[in-house]
């Protein structure tokens, strides 16, 4: 008998482990001009010295299609968006002045970033050259509000409003303990007006708009707004975007946010109808008047800032009067300095603070003044004899007093 002997075959299934997801590095190419210039316009927002250090950074972040770049000193914050060749996502903090100085010394030449989230990481590479740079992990940066979908409340020319914040921000005293006197108030509504006042000096530049819109007021900080106007010069059409405490400025691919005031703003109203009516109306050329101030300044001092100013008819109608510019200083000795002028009125004199009145006409850009006096102990009104179209401007300086 023949034994058969069955063998059985066991079957062992293998089951084959699934690749790993391929981990794309944070890339991006754009070209060398273009993060030039976004790196000075959000630069304006990089606080020096600050004791939080993030802040002294910028954090750069690489979106779909573009990148973005934000800085802040809590202050005053600037999100930009700039179109890049992208690859992946992902955000870090760069030191802003190193980060800007290698951008500038590069060649014109495409940049390109790349991002080493585990090591907080940045290579930079352009043309033959390779930068590593260190930085902070992106969750460390404080994050910075934005306009987000909401619609603007008002657009208008961004190099109008520029001119208008040029105009006031002389008039405030940012150093003041009441910062209320070193901001600028905002106020919306049939057109815009900006009004700035240290106490001793006061400004106000007024904007039409072709169509008025709801009441609104804002109280921003000088600083913050003379970095807003650098901005503004970038495009030509600005919008502002009204948040709970804050303002947004959108400007072209750039948004500025700022926190505001929470102070009552002086009755400005209320000492411009105060002023009594002037007594002595003077007309005379921007530019010449300038000159005469910058002679007297340097009689001034640095102290003792007084100039008097003075105003003498011409007789005869038609004949030119002057305006008499005299600076004294015990230690440095006197400026006497004449300019003609068209003046209506009595003759009179006025002492006033050399400096607050040199910045008023630097603010104005006008060819011809008027200066409306009252007398010696009552406030200067300083008004630009407009030309077609333009804004309405004054300055009003508080007199001082001479022995």
């Amino acid at each position: 008998m023949t034994a058969t002997i069955e063998k059985k075959t066991k079957t062992r299934t293998t089951t084959q482990a699934a690749p790993a997801p391929m981990i794309v590095t944070p890339t991006m190419i754009v070209p060398q001009p273009a993060l030039k210039l976004a790196l000075a316009t959000v630069g304006a927002a990089v606080a020096s010295r600050s004791s939080l250090p993030v802040l002294e950074h910028v954090l750069v972040t690489i979106e779909e299609g573009a990148i973005r770049l934000q800085a802040t000193n809590l202050e005053l914050g600037i999100t930009l968006r700039l179109p890049a060749q992208t690859a992946g996502q992902g955000a870090l903090t760069m030191p802003f002045k190193l980060f800007k100085e290698v951008v500038g010394a590069l060649p014109t030449d495409p940049i390109t970033l790349a991002f080493d989230l585990e090591r907080c990481a940045t290579t930079i590479q352009c043309g033959g050259f390779t930068s590593t740079i260190k930085g902070v992990d992106a969750d460390e940066f404080p994050p910075i509000p934005t306009a987000a979908d909401r619609d603007p409340l008002v657009e208008m020319p961004a190099a109008d409003l520029a001119r208008a914040i040029q105009q006031v921000v002389g008039a405030t005293d940012p150093d003041n303990d009441r910062e209320v006197l070193g901001s600028v108030r905002m106020r919306v509504g049939d057109g815009i007006t900006l009004d700035a006042s240290d106490s001793t000096q006061l400004a106000r530049a007024i904007l039409d708009l072709d169509t008025p819109v709801a009441t609104y007021e804002a109280i921003i900080p000088a600083r913050t707004l003379q970095r807003v106007a650098i901005v503004l010069k970038t495009e030509e059409t600005v919008g502002l975007v009204v948040q709970d405490n804050q303002v947004v400025f959108q400007v072209g691919a750039t948004e500025v946010v700022t926190r505001l005031v929470a102070e009552a703003f002086p009755n400005l109203d209320r000492i411009l109808a105060g002023i009594p009516d002037a007594t002595t109306t003077v007309t005379v050329d921007t530019a010449h008047l300038r000159a005469a101030l910058k002679l007297a300044s340097m009689f001034a001092g640095d102290t003792n800032r007084t100039t008097v100013v003075s105003f003498r008819s011409g007789g005869d109608e038609g004949q030119p009067g002057i305006l008499d510019v005299r600076t004294t200083t015990p230690d440095r000795g006197d400026h006497h300095g004449t300019i003609s002028a068209v003046i209506d009125g009595a003759d009179d004199q006025v002492a006033l603070n050399n400096r607050m009145l040199s910045e008023a006409l630097k603010a104005l850009d006008e060819e011809l003044i008027r200066i409306l006096v009252v007398g010696p102990r009552q406030p200067v009104v300083i008004q630009p004899i407009l030309s077609a179209g333009a804004a309405p401007v004054l300055r009003v300086l508080m007199p001082l007093n001479v022995r």
